[in-house]
């Protein structure tokens, strides 16, 4: 199978992007290669100007020895002491110091990326601190239990750190309960809501006078059957209809709700499916129409119910009880020669449908009932061979989406209406032999559904390969899975974003690769000088490629070894170097180099890099030098 690398991302730092473009031949919003990120923005400032790059680089730097660390976790910037919070070596002892920081940006830093905390560095975050700090950790799902205990019994408490808590799964059942007594409305209906809500809670919650906190409650499974039955008597039906849509609510709140005289609340307690049986021949007769239908929705409606309501006066109870799995056998003739359409298009539909059934439905006059009928999983082959060749084409279009039938397929692949052989092209069941016959389809539209079909064989992708059609070929790009035969078809056209494509798959022969590294695209370039399968003797000349940008790639690619990104280290354009200053196989010998470089950004891409040894970090870190990207 083939596979795809994903090249580096290009993302340039140019002082003048006209020159780039004109250099590439190509325009800059066209960029899809390789090449360094020195920058992505002209500075990074603070409230005192322009910040200290290089020690914010090593600052971030993964290896970074926590001494120096301790040491970048004192310094002046608060930009520096952030980056030292998020750093993945940050110990104990550096993030208890940074709780501390009298900079709230710090702080928060550490909050967003210092975890985990030990609980003497979220004692220190949980007390004396500003209240973003603190709102910041309630609203976190990582926080403890005993931590957002913490911050309840916080003085300092605004409505949004009651909301945050009120939020957050993690809080204590305790802390549930001592916010449903304060707070506003929005906090209280979070908790009406919380799964870790107890009974107690709910118990207090249900009495609020607010409506929407008491419908929260009465949909609360963990509400008790005392709640639930108070509330079951609420004066707002909005909270009785959530009472009779909860599982949780005692079969005897249910029959009181059954018989309630809002039809909505009537409906709710039909469709719950702990509602007793005996409550059913209540609802049986009920005045209103979305009640009875409701009924017979309900999945524990039993079949004698189910009889009786498939003869209702209106269609959409029958088209119910037509859907119930519960629905006996007998009753589906009587179904399916339904005067309404609908119903019969649900008994269509139906998984459990007699072949005697399904026979009848395949000379039904309408059409919908037809097609609901063609994309029945269980249609037989005879009858899939029937509908094939039905009159009408939206019937033969349906069942050639979804069928299994080779025989019915074959004839539907050679269908004259243009939307049916579509169908064929995209359906993911239909045999390779089928799919293969429409790769030489006259119309485009079918080859394009087919080069998008998982399905679609390999002897047929590399006949859509070589049909010349540029759509086609750009939705086969897009595919992981293509042939080498078909590879080599696509590589006789002549689009840029083919040649791109090609230059990015890992088993794209070497003599096509050789083509493409001579390239006039320098993108196409730069993409090929990654590719895994590069020919060795290519790498010389990908090493001296007049532009910047495809020797930038080069650095990714396998055959880049330490002596290759040795000698690219020494290129003259700041680009490349500080692409192997970035570089995760640059040696601690050539960062120790590039450290030292004439251009400040490659000396930055350097102290970010794991690999630079930890004596360069400590004295980069005593650079104080600030710098612009020039405009």
């Amino acid at each position: 199978m083939t596979q795809k690398f994903v090249p580096f991302v290009l993302v340039l730092a140019l002082s003048n992007t006209a020159a780039f473009a004109q250099e590439s031949g190509k325009d800059i919003s066209r960029a899809r290669a390789a090449v360094i990120q020195p920058t992505q923005q002209l500075a990074v400032w603070n409230e005192k100007g322009p910040a200290p790059r290089l020690r914010i680089a090593v600052a971030k730097n993964a290896s970074c020895p926590s001494a120096l660390l301790g040491a970048l976790a004192k310094d002046s910037s608060d930009l520096v002491r952030a980056q030292v919070a998020q750093n993945p070596k940050c110990t104990d002892d550096i993030k208890s110091r940074l709780a501390g920081d009298a900079d709230q940006f710090v702080v928060e830093a550490l909050i967003k990326g210092g975890r985990p905390f030990s609980p003497s560095v979220m004692s220190k975050l949980t007390k004396n601190q500003q209240v973003r700090v603190y709102e910041l950790i309630a609203s976190d799902p990582a926080t403890s239990p005993q931590a957002l205990r913490d911050l309840a019994n916080n003085l300092g408490q605004t409505e949004f750190l009651l909301l945050s808590l009120a939020r957050n799964p993690n809080v204590p059942p305790d802390v549930v309960q001592r916010l449903s007594k304060m707070g506003d409305r929005l906090v209280r209906s979070f908790l009406a809501r919380q799964v870790n809500a107890t009974p107690e809670c709910l118990s207090i919650l249900a009495s609020d006078g607010d409506l929407g906190v008491r419908s929260f409650v009465a949909s609360n499974k963990k509400a008790s059957a005392e709640t639930l039955k108070a509330l079951a008597k609420d004066s707002s039906l909005v909270v009785r209809e959530a009472v009779a849509a909860n599982e949780s609510t005692p079969a005897d709140v249910l029959k009181l709700l059954a018989l309630d005289s809002a039809w909505e609340v009537r409906a709710e307690a039909a469709l719950n499916p702990n509602l007793s049986a005996d409550v059913h021949n209540a609802l049986l007769k009920d005045a209103n129409t979305k009640v009875r239908w409701a009924l017979a929705a309900n999945p524990n409606c039993s079949a004698p119910m189910l009889a009786m309501l498939s003869v209702d006066t209106e269609a959409i109870v029958r088209a119910a009880t037509a859907e119930n799995p519960h629905t006996s056998l007998e009753q589906l003739p009587k179904l399916a020669d339904d005067s309404s359409l609908a119903v019969a298009q649900v008994v269509a539909a139906r998984a459990d449908l007699p072949e005697s059934i399904m026979l009848k439905l395949s000379q039904h006059p309408s059409t919908v009932v037809k097609e609901m009928l063609a994309v029945n999983g269980k249609l037989p082959s005879a009858l899939a061979v029937k509908l094939a060749k039905d009159t009408e084409p939206s019937v033969r279009r349906r069942l050639a989406s979804k069928t299994f039938e080779a025989a019915a397929l074959t004839s539907l692949a050679a269908d004259p209406e243009l939307e049916v052989r579509v169908a064929v092209a995209g359906n993911e069941n239909a045999p390779g032999t089928i799919l293969t016959r429409l790769s030489a389809d006259s119309q485009s539209r079918v080859r394009q559904t087919l080069a998008k079909n998982k399905s679609c064989p390999k002897d047929a992708l590399t006949t859509l390969a070589g049909n010349g059609d540029s759509d086609v070929e750009k939705l086969i790009c897009a595919r992981a899975d293509l042939p080498k035969e078909a590879l080599i078809k696509l590589a006789d056209d002549n689009d840029v974003s083919v040649k791109i494509f090609l230059a990015g798959q890992k088993e794209c022969p070497e003599y096509i690769l050789g083509q493409l590294v001579k390239s006039d695209d320098t993108f196409v370039r730069s993409v090929a000088a990654q590719n895994p399968s590069l020919p060795a003797d290519l790498a010389k000349d990908l090493m001296q490629d007049p532009s910047p940008m495809v020797r930038a790639a080069f650095v990714f690619s396998p055959l880049a070894d330490a002596a290759k990104l040795d000698e690219l280290a020494k290129d003259k354009d700041y680009r490349v170097r500080g692409t192997v200053a970035g570089s995760d196989k640059a040696t601690a010998d050539i960062l120790t180099r590039l450290a030292h470089d004439q251009d400040i950004r490659v000396v930055e891409q350097a102290a970010s890099n794991a690999n630079c040894p930890a004596e360069v970090l400590a004295e980069l870190v005593r650079e104080n030098q600030f710098w612009l990207v020039q405009p």
